[in-house]
């Protein structure tokens, strides 16, 4: 018997058990790892190019991704992402864009876990920032998943987004797998802890950070002269001053946007903004 780690524990070859300290804070690095929160939509398809479905999570050309109910037993997960192939797509196919890695890594060792379930069985390949990359075989049954990338001490401007941002991808290669996947967890260290749950609401703030969806019409409303102004408050501080959408119905000129609110208005009559109108301030 090797040495076994845990969330709270460390088993050793003798059976004898030492217990860790719990973990202070959060650790993964990944939003929305268990697929729960799915502003955008339960259900995309005829994708082309890169497009975030679930929260968080960018598809890259599919027939469709969907928010499912199949599940690990036991683990309590409660969705999945399933993404159809479609037999054709061989270039990085599901991405998660984050925040800040170089700082939060600090050129240390991180450990990717997740969980997957794949049409096939066959080989896909996981990466950080196309500095780092694994070859992963997966199974057709549900399983977890443990890869750990040496050093982070690789990344550099030109593999991120934005100063400080990469991302983790799953290139589902030259099979044309369908897959399931949950439970996704990136975090410091060689060791790959008990996914960390996270509340619904607590979750569904951080994803909003980069995306929210005004879920009624509405907004404070006043008017000066002959014109009506009304300014939509974000329920989360956005991470840079976001893009508007504003779903048909919306009649609103915009004069201000920042990543706290949107305002505008409209001469001679009410200005409105509409139920489904988005703010996006993904990487």
């Amino acid at each position: 018997m090797s040495t076994a780690y845990s969330g709270d524990g460390i088993t050793f070859p003798d059976n004898s058990v030492q217990a860790t300290a719990p973990r202070v804070g959060m650790v993964n690095r990944i939003i929305n790892g268990g697929m729960e929160i799915s502003q955008r939509g339960t259900s995309f398809s005829s994708i082309t190019g890169t497009t975030y479905t679930l929260d968080r999570f960018a598809v890259r050309d599919a027939t469709s991704v969907t928010q499912s109910t199949d599940v690990p037993s036991g683990q309590s997960f409660k969705n999945s992402l399933f993404y159809d192939n479609a037999g054709s797509r061989t270039s990085i196919n599901i991405r998660q864009p984050m925040e800040d890695v170089t700082r939060f890594f600090n050129d240390s060792e991180v450990t990717l876990s997740f969980w997957l379930k794949s049409s096939i069985a066959t080989t896909i390949t996981v990466d950080l920032c196309d500095a780092n990359s694994t070859n992963v075989a997966v199974t057709t049954s549900w399983a977890k998943y443990t890869v750990t990338f040496p050093s982070t001490s690789n990344l550099n401007p030109s593999n991120t987004y934005v100063a400080g941002a990469g991302w983790i991808d799953f290139n589902l290669g030259s099979d044309y797998p369908d897959v399931y996947l949950t439970g996704v967890q990136l975090e410091k260290g060689s060791v790959a802890t008990d996914f960390e749950y996270v509340d619904y609401g607590r979750q569904l703030q951080m994803c909003q950070r980069y995306y929210e969806k005004l879920s009624g019409s509405g907004g404070i409303y006043g008017t000066i002269g002959n014109a009506s102004y009304v300014a939509w408050y974000f329920k989360v501080t956005k991470r840079a001053t976001p893009t508007m959408a504003f779903a048909a119905g919306s009649v609103i000129t915009t004069d201000y946007i920042s990543e706290d609110a949107v305002t505008g208005y409209r001469s001679g009559s009410y200005a409105y903004i509409v139920a489904g109108s988005t703010s996006s301030a993904e990487l």
